[in-house]
């Protein structure tokens, strides 16, 4: 059966598609089906307007991508193409399983996406009478159709014969492993779709329908091979909320266009935005990556610096990273992240050995909890200083040192991702740029790596000198009443014969002395 059929068979799923608001869907229906000829004049005129075509396509598409904004019923209909997948019969292998899989930004959207499935299954006769057994994320049919929950994680697909691939809001795809999920997961799908072909004679259907976000991503991509292209085999189709679902309050939208025309570009209108882009490429972020290097030691020859994160231990992170600067290159030494839950004190307590460690006793960090953090450092001997810069004003000033090659990152894939997805926009009155994680993201590691490097750059220009003149110069002009043991490895040997005041000296120098002052 075809998708148009089943959306307006009552007997299979009721009334609810036969509605005037579900005008566009019907026609959109019709496309994937393959079937435009059948369409009338004006749905005609509406499908080259969706499309943007000349010509209307005359076979089915494997792929078909849509982009409607906000409230216009997308994830209704993600919901009748599962039933509809799974639904279909297909010729298998003995043994072999059809999957429909319903992906989406986080568990609990896929969730949402799922219970709409299990709604329409549930809520026809005829249909519920073909299910077989079901879970929480799960519903398998008597006649081998397997419908599920997936994650991001393109890894969870390998393997797999997918008779559909469903993808609810796939431009806001996130995953802590990957620094570009949606397409990585597509990669990996296609593989599982076109298994199907062996035994069913048809590749399985990949289907993503999201709000339009960034111009980056697979999104942005496959709507750069599709959209007013007559000769793709593929759909991309654009609209605006109402064209969609002219149920929609026009005067809302109207407002919120009015309030900020660029956000609804995507939120509404159905258009990628103008005003975002990556902060850093994907290829300065790798270049700057030292592969397998996952931490540095205290080095004597230069001075380290260090900016930290906080959190109260709820929700956020807590992160901690530690730089130095050699020559004009800025090297990453240290990330630590805490991650919540977490008791806010104990982790104080370790980023100060952490410090110690480094021969620090001070570190910079972001505006944070008012008193609590710096008074938290000063009770185990750091001085805490709130950051004079904001995050997207560090980001800022930094991205020149990536674009320019300065900079040496840790191997961890977790702070590639934060980097990589670090959005910039620029601000009204053309008073720069700024620069935010994404929504449903964080940028934790991000900016303690990043406020690091950048207090290097700032603050340790002695270290393309040899440290022997400067930890000498250091331990002449330090001043001798002020002393704070610290715990840290041994000097360098030849700093003189008395070991004890030796270390104090060497400790002092290198945690309080500024060559530039």
């Amino acid at each position: 059966m075809k998708l148009h059929d089943f959306m307006t068979n009552q007997d299979l799923v009721g009334d609810e598609f036969l509605a005037d608001s579900w005008s566009t869907w019907r026609c959109v229906a019709r496309l994937i089906d393959g079937d435009a000829h059948l369409l009338s004049e004006e749905d005609q005129e509406l499908a080259l307007q969706l499309t943007g075509r000349t010509e209307l396509p005359t076979s089915a598409p494997d792929e078909v991508v849509a982009g409607p904004s906000r409230g216009s019923g997308k994830s209704r209909f993600c919901g009748i193409i599962g039933a509809w997948k799974w639904a279909e019969e297909y010729t298998l292998a003995p043994g072999q399983v059809a999957v429909v899989a319903l992906a989406a930004p986080d568990r609990d959207q896929a969730a949402l996406l799922f219970d709409y499935v299990y709604a329409i299954l549930n809520g026809s006769e005829l249909l519920k009478e073909q299910i077989q057994s079901e879970t929480a994320t799960t519903i398998e049919s008597k006649h081998g159709t397997k419908i599920e929950v997936i994650t991001s994680n393109f890894r969870s697909v390998r393997g797999r014969t997918m008779a559909a691939v469903v993808v609810d809001e796939c431009a806001f795809l996130r995953s802590d492993n990957s620094a570009l999920p949606d397409i990585e997961l597509y990669r990996a799908l296609t593989p599982a779709l076109i298994k199907l072909y062996t035994t069913h004679g048809a590749r399985g259907m990949f289907i993503a329908i999201s709000s339009p976000h960034m111009r980056r991503g697979l999104m942005y991509e496959l709507y750069g091979k599709y959209f007013a292209n007559n000769q793709a085999t593929g759909l991309y189709l654009e609209g605006e909320s109402l064209t969609f679902n002219p149920l929609l309050d026009r005067g809302m939208i109207d407002k919120a266009i009015a309030d900020d025309p660029e956000a609804a570009q995507s939120e509404w209108l159905g258009k990628f935005r103008s005003d975002l882009s990556s902060f850093l490429p994907l290829e300065d972020i790798d270049r700057a990556i030292i592969k397998n290097r996952r931490s540095l030691p205290l080095s004597y020859q230069y001075f380290h610096k260090a900016f930290c994160d906080p959190s109260g231990g709820r929700s956020d992170a807590m992160t901690l990273g530690v730089a130095h600067a050699e020559g004009v290159r800025l090297v990453l030494d240290k990330l630590i992240t805490v991650i919540p839950p977490f008791d806010p004190e104990a982790t104080v307590i370790r980023f100060a050995e952490i410090l110690s460690s480094y021969g620090l006793n001070q570190v910079v960090g972001d505006r944070y909890g008012g008193e609590w953090v710096v008074a938290a450092f000063a009770r185990h001997g750091v001085n805490y200083t709130p950051s004079e810069l904001t995050a997207s004003e560090i980001y800022c000033e930094a991205a020149p040192l990536f674009s320019e090659g300065l900079i040496e990152l840790l191997d961890i894939p977790s702070l590639r991702v934060e980097l990589s997805l670090l959005e910039r926009r620029p601000r009204a009155g053309s008073r720069g740029d700024t620069v935010d994680h994404p929504r449903n993201s964080h940028d934790d590691q991000a900016i303690a790596a990043i406020g690091s490097l950048l207090l290097a750059s700032k603050s340790l220009n002695a270290s393309n000198r040899g440290y022997a003149s400067d930890i000498t110069h250091a331990i002449c002009e330090v001043d001798h009443g002020y002393r704070e043991r610290r715990r840290l490895p041994p000097p360098p040997l030849g700093l003189g014969g008395n070991f004890g005041q030796e270390l104090e000296d060497y400790s002092s120098a290198l945690t309080d002395y500024d060559p530039n002052n």
